[in-house]
C-alpha cells in the first residue's frame, strides 16, 4: 500500500498540479535580472496550493542555470525575542551563507553595520528611563563613535554587496502562519533592507491572511501596505477542479485495481455521491491526499460489507468536515427513523438549522450531502419527496443508510496551458463583441471547451458587472458549439452541462430580472439551429422554479413568469424561421425546444411534427438525437427515454422500423446513428439493470434476420 505524501516537491519533473512552466518561467525572469537595486516578489495563495513547492522549483531551475552566481537563503523568522533581535538573526543567516564564500569584507560590513543599529536603538523611547537611556548611550557613543554613522556603514555594506557580483535570494516562506506581530515585524525588516543591492526576497503567503493581519496591527489598509513593499506580486491560481478531479479519479482507479475484488461501483449513484458529498470539498491536492491514504487504509478491512460510494464520501467527511461526520455518527435513529410525516418538515428543518449553525456546519451543504446518503433524512426536510430508492435496493448494496450497516461506517499544471491566460483575461476585461464572439467560437471548435469553460468559471467573481450581459449573451449564442467531456466513467460532465450552470451563475449575477431578459432578447435574435437546445432547456429550468417544482434549485428562478412568456414566444419564432431552412436534427436538447414550442403554440408544433414524422426516417433521427449516453465501469450505452417522445410515437413502433430497415437504408445514417440504432434494438426487451454494451448491441443487429 502507497500514502501519498504531502510533502512539498522539489523538481520541476515531480509537477503534478501543473506548476512547473509558471515555476521555470519566473526562476528564469528572476535569472535575467541584472539591475542592481534589490527587488521584493511575492508569491500569492492558499494554504495547499503549492507555494513551498513552486519556491522549490524555482531554486532547483536557477541553481541549474547558474549556480555560481546565485545564493539562496532560507529565512525563517519565528524564533526571535523583539524587532531587534529580528534583524541580527536575519543579518546572521546572510553572514553564514556569504562566509561560505570566505568573504571578510562583507563579513565586517554586516558587523559594523548592526553595531550601527545596536547603537541607534539607545535612543530614548520605550520603556526605558530618561536618565538611565542618556548614560547607557553616553558610554555606548563613547566606545563606538566610528559606528555611530548608520549611513556610512549601509553605504560600506551596500558597496561590498554589489562587488561580489551574485544575486543574494532570501525566501521568507508560510508568512501566513506567523502571529500578526511577527508579521508586521517581519515586513518591517524587509521594508528596511529591500533596498540592498543584489538581494531579492521571494515572499511566500496567503495574501487574505497577511493582509487582513497588518490591517489589524498597522490601523492601516493590509492590502495597501503590502503594494508598497512588494514590486511584483505573482497570484497563484486555484488548481482546476478538473485538475484536481483527474487526479483523484486516478489514485481511486489505483486502489480499485489493487483489490482482487470485484468492486461493485453504480455510476448514476456515484455522480451524485460525488457532486453533493465530495466535490464541494476537494479544492487542493493536500485536500485529495489525506482523503486518499485515510481511504485506502480502512477500504480493504471495510470493502466487503459496506457501499464503496458510501464509504468514500464518509472518509471526506471524517477527514475534511469532522463536525458533520461526529454528527453523523451520533445521529442514526434519526436518520434512519421513519417516524415523521413529510407535514413535519418545517419543524424539523429549524430544528437542524439551529442545530447546524450552533455547530458550526455549513447548513446548505450538510442538508445535500445528508439528502444523497439517507433518503428518509431528504424525506424529512422536503415536503415533496419521491422515493427513488427502495430500502431492498440501500440493503443490496450495502449503504450506510441501512440500519445493520451504519456503524460499520464509523469504525474504523500550470500544465501546459492549453489557452493562455492573456487571452481569457481579454475575454473577461477587453473584448467587443466581435472579438469576444470570435475568440469563443475559436475555443469551442478547437477541443478545448472544457478548459475555456473551467477558466471561465474559476474566475466568475472577477467578471467586472457592466461585462456580465455581453459574456453571457455571447456564451447562450455558442452554447450549441461548445463539445467534449470532463473526466471519464466516474466523472463524466458534457461541456453543454458546464456552459448551462455557467450561463446560470453569471445571470444569478445581474441585479434586475430586466437585464436578465435583455439578455436573453439578444442571445435569442441571434441563435442558430444549435443553441436552440440550450436556450430551450434554460427556459424550461427557469419555468420549473417559478413553478417550484421538486428538485429545482431557487438558483433558477432568474425571471418571473411574464417575462417568460414573452422570451418563449420569442424563441419560438426564431425556431420557425430556423425550421424552414434546416432540419432540427444533430442538435442537443432537442426534445426541450420541442416543449417550448408546445408550451406556446400547440397547433405549430402538431402541424410541424405530424408532417415531420410522417417519414420513417424522421422518426429514427429524433430517437437518435435525444439519446444520452451512460459509463460503466467496463462498458458503454445510450439511455432513450419515453418520455421525450412517446407523444409523437410509441417504442414498439421504433423497434418495429429499425428491425425492418434495408441494408441501403440503414448506410444513409451517420456512423453514430447507427450505433445509437443498433443499441436500442438490441435493448428493446431488457431493463435498465441488464443493458448490453454497444458491441454487444451492434453484433445482435446486425445477427438478426437481414431484410433484403
Amino acid at each position: 500500500m502507497t500514502y501519498s505524501s504531502d510533502k512539498p516537491i522539489s523538481k520541476i519533473s515531480q509537477d503534478l498540479l501543473g506548476r512547473a512552466p509558471f515555476s521555470f518561467q519566473l526562476a528564469k525572469a528572476i535569472n535575467n535580472y541584472n539591475e542592481n537595486s534589490g527587488l521584493v516578489i511575492g508569491i500569492y495563495g492558499g494554504w495547499g496550493t503549492g507555494k513551498t513547492s513552486i519556491i522549490n522549483m524555482i531554486e532547483n531551475e536557477i541553481i541549474n542555470f547558474e549556480d555560481d552566481k546565485t545564493i539562496f537563503i532560507r529565512f525563517s523568522p519565528w524564533n526571535y525575542s523583539d524587532k531587534d533581535n529580528l534583524i541580527r538573526l536575519f543579518f546572521e543567516s546572510l553572514k553564514i551563507k556569504l562566509n561560505i564564500h570566505h568573504n571578510k569584507n562583507i563579513d565586517n560590513a554586516i558587523d559594523n553595520y548592526l553595531e550601527a543599529l545596536d547603537i541607534l536603538t539607545l535612543i530614548p523611547g520605550v520603556n526605558y528611563t530618561i536618565v538611565g537611556i542618556i548614560k547607557k548611550f553616553i558610554k555606548t557613543f563613547r566606545k563606538k563613535n566610528e559606528a555611530f554613522n548608520l549611513e556610512a556603514n549601509k553605504k560600506y555594506l551596500e558597496k561590498q554587496l554589489s562587488a561580489i557580483n551574485k544575486k543574494i535570494i532570501v525566501v521568507i516562506d508560510d508568512l501566513d502562519r506567523l502571529t500578526n506581530i511577527q508579521i508586521r515585524e517581519t515586513f518591517q525588516l524587509v521594508k528596511q533592507v529591500a533596498d540592498f543591492p543584489n538581494v531579492i526576497y521571494i515572499l511566500a503567503m496567503d495574501r487574505e491572511v497577511v493582509a487582513r493581519a497588518l490591517t489589524e496591527v498597522q490601523n492601516i489598509d493590509g492590502n495597501d501596505y503590502l503594494e508598497k513593499i512588494v514590486q511584483i506580486p505573482f497570484e497563484i491560481p486555484k488548481i482546476g477542479k478538473d485538475k484536481l478531479q483527474n487526479i483523484l479519479n486516478s489514485k481511486i482507479k489505483k486502489i480499485i485495481e489493487s483489490n482482487s475484488d470485484k468492486i461493485e461501483i453504480n455510476i448514476n449513484y456515484w455522480s451524485k455521491v460525488y457532486f453533493k458529498c465530495i466535490e464541494p470539498y476537494i479544492n487542493t491536492i493536500r485536500d485529495v491526499n489525506r482523503v486518499i491514504n485515510t481511504f485506502q487504509f480502512r477500504f480493504p478491512v471495510l470493502k466487503q460489507e459496506t457501499c464503496f460510494e458510501d464509504l468514500f464520501a464518509i472518509t471526506v467527511l471524517e477527514v475534511l468536515d469532522p463536525k458533520l461526520y461526529k454528527w453523523i455518527r451520533e445521529n442514526k435513529s434519526f436518520l434512519l427513523s421513519q417516524s415523521y410525516s413529510t407535514d413535519d418538515f418545517e419543524i424539523v428543518n429549524k430544528q437542524i438549522n439551529d442545530e447546524f449553525i450552533k455547530l458550526n456546519i455549513d447548513v446548505d451543504r450538510a442538508k445535500k450531502i445528508l439528502s444523497v446518503l439517507f433518503p428518509l433524512f431528504e424525506k424529512k426536510i422536503n415536503k415533496y419527496f419521491y422515493d427513488l430508492e427502495s430500502n431492498k435496493n440501500i440493503r443490496s448494496r450495502m449503504g450506510i443508510a441501512h440500519q445493520n450497516r451504519f456503524e460499520l461506517y464509523f469504525k474504523f499544471n500550470l500544465e501546459e496551458i492549453k489557452i493562455s491566460r492573456n487571452i481569457i483575461n481579454d475575454c473577461i476585461y477587453k473584448f467587443d463583441y466581435k472579438e469576444l464572439y470570435k475568440t469563443i467560437n475559436e475555443m469551442a471548435f478547437s477541443g478545448d471547451s472544457i478548459y475555456f469553460l473551467d477558466e471561465i468559471s474559476c474566475l466568475i467573481d472577477k467578471i467586472p458587472y457592466d461585462r456580465i450581459s455581453l459574456i453571457s449573451t455571447t456564451l447562450i449564442e455558442l452554447s450549441g458549439f461548445f463539445d467534449g467531456v470532463r473526466g471519464d466513467s466516474f466523472f463524466r460532465t458534457s461541456a453543454s452541462n458546464i456552459v448551462l450552470t455557467l450561463i446560470f451563475d453569471l445571470l444569478n449575477k445581474l441585479n434586475t430580472k430586466n437585464e436578465i431578459y435583455q439578455v436573453f432578447y439578444s442571445s435569442i435574435s441571434k441563435l442558430n439551429k444549435y443553441g436552440l437546445g440550450i436556450m430551450s432547456l434554460i427556459l424550461l429550468k427557469i419555468e420549473a422554479a417559478n413553478n417550484k417544482e421538486d428538485g429545482v434549485d431557487e438558483h433558477y428562478k432568474i425571471l418571473e413568469l411574464e417575462k417568460l412568456k414573452s422570451c418563449k414566444e420569442f424563441l419560438i419564432n426564431r425556431i420557425k424561421q430556423i425550421v424552414k431552412v434546416e432540419q432540427l436534427w444533430h442538435i442537443e436538447f432537442l426534445y426541450s425546444v420541442f416543449e417550448v414550442w408546445e408550451s406556446i403554440d400547440i397547433a405549430g408544433i402538431r402541424s410541424y411534427t405530424f408532417k415531420l414524422f410522417s417519414q420513417d426516417k424522421n422518426k429514427l433521427k429524433y430517437v437518435c438525437s435525444i439519446a444520452s449516453d451512460w459509463y460503466g465501469e467496463t462498458k458503454k450505452g445510450w439511455n432513450f427515454y419515453e418520455s421525450f417522445y412517446n407523444k409523437y410515437f410509441s417504442k414498439e413502433e421504433i423497434y418495429k422500423i429499425i428491425d425492418e430497415l434495408k441494408e441501403e437504408e440503414f448506410s444513409l445514417f451517420s456512423d453514430l446513428e447507427q450505433i445509437k440504432l443498433a443499441y436500442f434494438y438490441a435493448n428493446y426487451y431488457n431493463d435498465d439493470m441488464e443493458q448490453y454494451s454497444e458491441e454487444i448491441s451492434w453484433e445482435i443487429y446486425n445477427n438478426r434476420d437481414k431484410k433484403n
